[in-house]
Order: structure tokens, then C-alpha cells, then sequence
């Protein structure tokens, strides 16, 4: 039996850079990758044994009992395909704040533009539920619930604090559809507080002070990152593709700001040693009823590398990296 879940298309709302074998390209992958990942941080309690094992039953993947590996289909079933094709396509630099060539640690960087999808793109998607794919009834965050309902809350939250394509934790990619268009921006937090709380299973997210925040009773992993606050900007009132590309180079020009004021990269993550650190503030867009809202989703900062895993006190970053974006931003 398969169950079509009832969004028909979503709508660009900031510079997507989605490739596929070097092509811009719609990707489900990447999509499907934006929906795990939201679930993933959105579950705090979770082990990374137990939360792995609800993510295979949920989205597929292999399982492995007594040395035997199980290969799980998805039952969700994710279609992205472009309307009018070619429409909405133009360039634009990934870090907005460099000239195009610049040295760094005495070698030439780049900064040349990308073909990318624009502000007000559309896609056709079809997201369905193969209920053969899996077993619901063992599925924890799924006792007493719909997978239908359960997956299009996850799907919804997924556009509210992330995107697609490069540079996704630095706003690009994001998206909208015709239900979330519909929410009030006095809403947003208790709308975000309760598809957090369907997804999880539980009631461990509030609104403090019109910020989301985890309450403090709630028994924390400390070994990977999950969703300790988020918080909501200033509206972009007029939502332009100028007002929108504007309020990136902000972003871009706070994170190297950030990098220069504290150099330990706990909110802007980094690259070095071979290690990677991704950025554990997550920055994206809503489109709502008023206009366009900055996201900003703190995450619990760890790295796996323990030399450079010091960052039980990465709120500070955190925060101040926020505050620079924000600075003279209208209310």
C-alpha cells in the first residue's frame, strides 16, 4: 500500500546550488538527505545506536543483527522534478563577502560564480509512504501516530531549518510551500515547537522568551550534535532576490568576522588537519505570511576528533555570530 503525502511543490526562497555530476539539477538525495538530518538533530535522547536503527526503519538503509546485514528499502519515496525548465536559472558567488581571487595561507582561492536555481524557483515534488517498505509498530516516534502525518510534519520542519546544495548551513537552498506561506510569524515558534515535539515523540521542546529551547529536564546524548535553541531574526519584509542575496553577504561577511575574533571556528566549523567540523549554528529561511525570517538552529557542538573536541562552551560563539548577522537588520 502507498499513501501520497499532500504537498504537490515547493518554491525556492534563496540561491540553490544543487549539482549532479556537475549539472544543476534538482536531487531527491539531497532532500531526502535535508529530512534525515532534521530527525536526526531533533531527537536528543537517542543514543546513536538506537537513533540509527529508527532511521533505517524510517528512511532505509542497512541494519545488522548477529553479523547478518539486512539491506531496508525507504518507505519514503521522494520525486523533485523542475517546472518550466531552464526558468529561474542565473550566477552567483558562493561566499559572497571574497573578491573573485584572493590568497589565503599563500595560495590562490577562487571565487568565480555558479550557475544556481533563483529566488522563486519551482519544483514539482512526490513524496509518498511504501507501507510494505517497513514495520511501523516498532518505530518508537511512531506509536500512536500516522506515518502520513508524522513524515509531512518532518518534511515541513526540514524547510523551516535547513536547505539544499552548497553552502546549505549558510541560508542557501531553502524552501517553502503553500502550508507553511500560511503561518504568522507571532506563530512560527509554537508551529516549530510542535512539529519538533510530533517528530521526537515527546514533549522536550518550548518557546522561551519567542525563542525555541529545550527544556532542561530532558536527558541529553553529549557524543554527537542535536537541536539545543533556536532562534528568529528580523523579517525581510520586501524579500527581493537583492534584500535576500544582501542579508547572505552578512552571513558570509559574520563568519569571517567570527572566525577572527575567537579563531576556535565552534560556531562557523572548519577544515584543517584533515579533520572536519561542521558549523554548529545552521543558518536558513522561512518564507511566512509577513515576508522572509532568518533561522538560526543551535546545535550541541562536537567534534570527533578530540583534539579539537573543546566545545562544551560554544554558546558564546554561538550567539555572538547571531548578533553580528542581525546588527542594524530591521524589526
Amino acid at each position: 500500500m502507498t499513501e501520497k503525502i499532500p504537498i504537490d511543490r515547493i518554491k525556492v526562497i534563496s540561491p540553490m546550488f544543487s549539482y549532479g555530476n556537475g549539472q544543476l539539477e534538482p536531487r531527491s538525495t539531497e532532500l531526502k538527505g535535508l529530512i534525515r538530518n532534521t530527525y536526526r538533530i531533533s531527537n536528543p535522547e537517542l543514543d546513536v545506536q538506537t537513533l540509527y536503527k529508527q532511521e533505517v526503519n524510517l528512511f532505509g538503509g542497512q541494519s545488522k543483527e548477529d553479523r547478518e546485514v539486512t539491506i531496508k528499502a525507504s518507505p519514503l519515496r521522494i520525486q523533485m522534478l523542475e517546472q518550466t525548465r531552464g526558468s529561474d536559472i542565473d550566477k552567483l558567488k558562493l561566499r559572497l563577502h571574497h573578491k573573485q581571487e584572493w590568497i589565503e595561507n599563500g595560495k590562490l582561492q577562487k571565487n568565480y560564480p555558479y550557475p544556481m536555481y533563483n529566488m522563486g524557483k519551482f519544483f514539482e515534488v512526490n513524496l509518498s509512504i511504501n507501507y510494505n517498505s517497513s514495520d511501523f509498530s516498532t518505530i518508537l516516534v511512531l506509536r500512536d501516530k500516522k506515518p502520513l502525518q508524522w513524515y509531512t510534519d518532518l518534511f515541513n520542519l526540514s524547510l523551516i531549518l535547513g536547505g539544499i546544495g552548497k553552502r546549505s548551513r549558510r541560508g542557501r537552498g531553502c524552501m517553502t510551500t503553500a502550508e507553511l506561506l500560511n503561518i504568522s510569524k507571532n506563530d512560527l515558534p509554537n508551529d516549530v515547537v510542535n512539529l519538533l515535539n510530533n517528530v521526537c515523540g515527546k514533549e522536550i521542546y518550548t518557546v522561551c522568551d519567542k525563542r525555541v529551547t529545550l527544556k532542561s529536564s530532558v536527558i541529553k546524548v553529549n557524543n554527537r550534535p542535536y537541536i539545543k535553541e533556536i532562534r528568529f531574526g528580523n523579517t525581510l519584509i520586501q524579500a527581493t532576490r537583492r534584500d535576500v542575496n544582501q542579508y547572505l553577504k552578512k552571513v558570509d561577511q559574520a563568519s569571517h568576522e567570527i572566525q577572527d575574533k575567537y579563531g576556535n571556528y565552534k560556531a562557523t566549523g572548519f577544515v584543517k588537519e584533515k579533520n572536519r567540523f561542521a558549523s554548529s549554528v545552521i543558518v536558513s529561511l522561512a518564507e511566512i505570511k509577513e515576508g522572509i525570517v532568518p533561522v538560526y538552529t543551535l546545535l550541541h557542538a562536537v567534534c570527533k576528533n578530540r583534539k579539537f573536541n573543546r566545545f562544551h562552551n560554544a554558546a558564546e560563539e554561538q550567539y555572538a555570530f547571531i548578533d553580528i548577522i542581525e546588527e542594524g537588520s530591521e524589526k
